[in-house]
């Protein structure tokens, strides 16, 4: 019987993109088990344990495992004995995609496979990232686009707008948006709408689906995304309908962090859209908005007009934060 083929790679996969995933691809397919070893160094500003969950989203089948380069560094034969330490065996293929892989690999008795030494299949280096993320993002591996994508929240009372300004915002920055979850909720929710009848288990689900929904299409993201509304912004609705707020709403939410706010206008003619049952209250639901980013410091601009009017104003905050320059 055919013993395994036993691979390992190493390295700071600082920042994960796709060269990366070109070469432990090419690992995976050439080896039945593969070690993949994440350097810490607390130099480093990503963690490597944020490091690490990139690459076991990007490939749950591989052992990932996070090694300590101090204070072995650039010396060969100390890495080849702090792998096999950590490992407990010695490889039978490691694979590199930089020349110290030869040695690294002579050292521990293994065999080394290069894999696009001169970036001629994914033409990146993580130096070339690391120095200017957001003009080589499209080089990003996902989960690691979702880390640094700027996130920009479309939030606002009933029937203002904000869905079609997040839609079409995204399409001038080629980009994702993500839709309200809420409202695709009440829509199911119709027939008791009547009632009014809403419960603080709905909100609670409707916050934390608005968070996973806005996680995983960041994953698609270039640069900058739209979120049209947040799962913070449940809190609101949640006192709307209930009369109250609510800590478990709060907490669904967790921790998010936005780039800018944008508060659609409500001098916009209220549109009855089946769902809808706030015209009363539209503005004050409005200035509600405004009162609890203002109440927190958070940035916001208010985008008012017609369509073109409101997507140029907010392009002028969305091109300087695209233009802020960002490196690790």
């Amino acid at each position: 019987m055919r013993q395994p083929i036993k691979g390992m790679s190493v390295g700071k996969w600082y920042l994960f993109h796709e060269g990366h995933e070109l070469l432990l691809n090419y690992a995976q397919n050439n080896c039945d088990l593969l070690d993949i070893l994440v350097g810490d160094n607390p130099d480093y500003n990503v963690s490597a344990e944020i490091r690490a969950s990139w690459i076991k989203e990007m490939f749950p089948d591989a052992n990932v495992k996070i090694i300590n380069e101090l204070p072995i560094h650039e010396d060969s034969e100390k890495w080849a004995w702090r792998t096999r330490q950590l490992l407990g065996y010695s490889p039978d293929l490691v694979f590199s995609s930089e020349d110290y892989g030869e040695p690294y690999a002579r050292y521990m008795g293994s065999k080394h496979v290069m894999v696009d030494r001169f970036r001629e299949t994914v033409p990146c280096s993580g130096h070339e990232i690391r120095a200017d993320i957001m003009n080589n993002f499209q080089y990003l591996a996902p989960p690691v686009k979702a880390h640094f994508v700027y996130r920009i929240a479309v939030v606002g009372a009933e029937s203002t707008g904000k869905t079609t300004l997040a839609h079409e915002l995204a399409k001038k920055y080629k980009t994702v948006w993500a839709p309200e979850y809420g409202r695709i909720y009440a829509e199911g929710k119709i027939p008791e709408l009547e009632s009014k009848i809403w419960r603080t288990n709905e909100f609670v689900h409707i916050s934390k689906s608005q968070g996973i929904l806005e996680d995983q299409l960041a994953r698609d993201s270039y640069r900058v995304m739209f979120c049209d509304t947040t799962p913070n912004s449940t809190e609101l609705w949640h006192k709307r309908y209930t009369g109250n707020r609510s800590l478990r709403v709060h907490e669904a939410a967790g921790d998010r962090q936005y780039t800018l706010y944008v508060v659609a206008g409500d001098e916009i003619p209220f549109i009855q859209d089946g769902t809808r049952d706030g015209q009363l209250i539209r503005h004050s639901m409005h200035q509600e908005f405004i009162n609890e980013l203002k109440s927190v410091g958070l940035p916001y601009v208010v985008a008012e007009g017609d369509l073109d009017q409101r997507i140029a104003t907010v392009s002028t905050y969305v091109d300087q934060i695209i233009a802020r320059p960002l490196s690790i």
